[in-house]
Formats: structure tokens, sequence, C-alpha cells
């Protein structure tokens, strides 16, 4: 939901005095890259990395991220190329190489920009599960480590590469890939069968959430008295990797699992349709902003804005997530003649 707040700022200018303008929705796809690393290492670590399995993993992450990014990829092209809408109600995909570099997960645009660098994780990561499955677990966290070393000393050198129009550029082998491997590296801690001690695990951790926005750049400039600009962007600037980890650490290892925060019914409908709303949500509100600008203050808009996302989010969730991916399941995993039920892949993650 940060970034849909994010987003909002943008549009609606002086929203909140502008405290969540300039990318800050940023710091939400941190949470949801350690979140990706930290699932894979704990679901799939510990399996055996045939190609039964990794054919399972593929099959389930094909069917969760694929359906409706390709739909909003096609359909953003379709009204780009058409101009049956005017350009910025969709992203801007407006030429056949631009069409390219989505397809084929490279790069995208907006807010799609993280589903290609996903992607490429999930090739990362069987390397990774298969050196997990073929050496012993001190091997693997050291070959983790040295990933994350290169990320971090390399990626200034990986090429701008451009052929016939089309970007070639990787974006996972930036810094991104630091924040999957901090999740999977959290992931391991998981797997050890570490917990903290009884007293430390405690509900009041969970307002460590209210100290994020201390954590943004300009605001850790105000509070400290820097005037210095920082030279990186916020995914170089290894403070925001160590906050984010360290929050990450404190919700997982020291909110009980009960917490009523973090565990509800609103918390389960905002996770069944994260994925939605992640993509839906500014095509949604750019709309609002353009369509209706009787609207007056901030307030009202936010909250058409907000229901209008929540709502077709989870018509989204409902009627295209769940029918697509247990349509693409049943095509890997078909039942057998005699009834017996395809094996059950009922452990992957939504």
């Amino acid at each position: 939901m940060l970034v849909v707040f994010s987003h909002f700022s943008d549009l609606n200018k002086g929203f909140l005095g502008g405290f969540l303008v300039g990318g800050k929705g940023q710091f939400g796809v941190m949470l949801f890259f350690i979140l990706s690393g930290y699932l894979m290492a704990t679901i799939y670590l510990e399996q055996p990395a045939t190609w039964a399995n990794i054919w399972k993993f593929g099959v389930a992450r094909f069917a969760r991220v694929m359906p409706l990014y390709l739909l909003a990829v096609w359909v953003s092209y379709w009204f780009m190329m058409s101009g049956k809408l005017p350009n910025g109600i969709f992203y801007n995909i407006d030429s056949v190489e631009k069409l390219i570099e989505h397809l084929l997960f490279i790069v995208g645009t907006s807010v799609l920009w993280s589903i290609p660098v996903e992607v490429q994780f999930y090739a990362v990561f069987v390397i990774i599960w298969w050196v997990f499955a073929r050496f012993k677990k001190g091997y693997g966290n050291l070959f983790l480590s040295a990933l994350a070393i290169a990320c971090l000393y390399l990626q200034s050198l990986v090429p701008n590469l451009n052929y016939h129009g089309i970007h070639l550029t990787i974006g996972i082998a930036k810094a991104f890939l630091l924040y999957f491997l901090a999740g999977m590296l959290l992931g391991q801690v998981k797997l050890s069968g570490w917990s903290a001690p009884a007293y430390l695990r405690k509900n009041f951790f969970v307002m460590v959430l209210l100290l994020l926005p201390f954590f943004f750049t300009e605001n850790y400039n105000a509070i400290f008295h820097l005037k210095n600009k920082i030279d990186y962007t916020i995914w170089l600037d290894l403070r925001n990797l160590v906050v984010m980890s360290g929050l990450f650490f404190i919700l997982v290892f020291l909110v009980p699992d009960n917490n009523i925060i973090l565990s509800n019914r609103i918390g389960k409908f905002l996770g069944d349709s994260s994925y939605s709303i992640y993509i839906l949500h500014l095509p949604i509100l750019t709309a609002l902003f353009r369509y209706f600008k009787q609207l007056k203050g901030a307030w009202p808009r936010l909250g058409i804005g907000l229901t209008l996302v929540l709502v077709l989010s989870y018509a989204s969730y409902r009627l295209i997530e769940i029918p697509s991916r247990n349509w693409l399941r049943s095509l890997a995993f078909p039942r057998k003649n005699s009834g017996s039920a395809a094996e059950p892949v009922a452990t992957q993650p939504k």
C-alpha cells in the first residue's frame, strides 16, 4: 500500500506536504523483494533440486505472475498503438521494441519494472537452489555471500546494451539482487530453527513500521542536518538495505505470529489482492485524476481512489488471477485417467 500512497501523492501534488512523493513507494518494493527471497529460501531450499521440483517451481511462479502481467502489457500496447484513450492512462508501451522488452522480461516501464526483475531472480534462484542441493549448506551460504559481494562491487560494470532499439540490460545484475539475497539469508536463519527468546517476542515491535518514514533519504538528511545529497540511488544506499532487512527481521522474528495488526481479515484481503493492487492501481488512479477533475480535495480523491483500487483489484484477483492460475496448473499437472488428483502444488506460495 505504500506504493499506492506514493503514486497518489505524485498525482495529487502537495498531499501530506509532499511527504511521500519522489519514489517513496520503492521502499515497499524493497520489502517485497526481501519477502520474495525469504519465501523462496524457506519453501524450496530444503527440497532436492530435481527436474520435477524445478518444474513445479517454474509452473507455480509462471501461474502466479504471468497472466495479469501479460494482460496489462498487451492491453497497454493495444491502447497506446490504437490511440483509443489518451496517453498516460495505461503503461507506456508504444512500440514493438518496448513490447518485446516486456514480453522477454528484460525491462519494464513504470511500476512494471519490478516484474522482470522478479522473474530474473527466479532464474538466479534455480542456480542457488542447485548449489544448496549439490553441496553442503555452508557452501551454499558462502555462495550467497559471494553473489552479494559481486553484486555490490560489480554492478557498476554492467553495460547498458541495446540491439535495434531493444534494451538488453538485465536489471537483476544491479543492486536489486542484494534485497533478494538478504531475504534468502534471513530465510536461512528461519530454516536453522533459531527463534528469538520469549521475552523478546512482543507485539509492540510491530510499531517499528512507524519508523520507516524517518529513513527516507530526504527525511534522514533533514533530521541529521546533512547538507550534501547522497550520490547513490536509494537502491545503492546500503543504509536502506540494512534498515529494510532489519525491519523485516523484526516483523518475522520478534513480532508474535498472532499479532492482531499483521494477522487479520483485512491483512489477508490485502495480501490476496496485493499483486492486482500493484499492477492496476496506477492506471486506476491516473484515470480518476484525468476524468473526474470535478473532485476537489485530496481526501475525497483518496477515498474514492482507494475504493476503486481495492474493489477492482479484488475482482481481478477472483476473476483473473485465480482462474488463470488454476488453468495453467491443470495444464502442467493434468489429472490422470483414473481420476486421481494431479501432483499437489498447494505448498507453492501465492
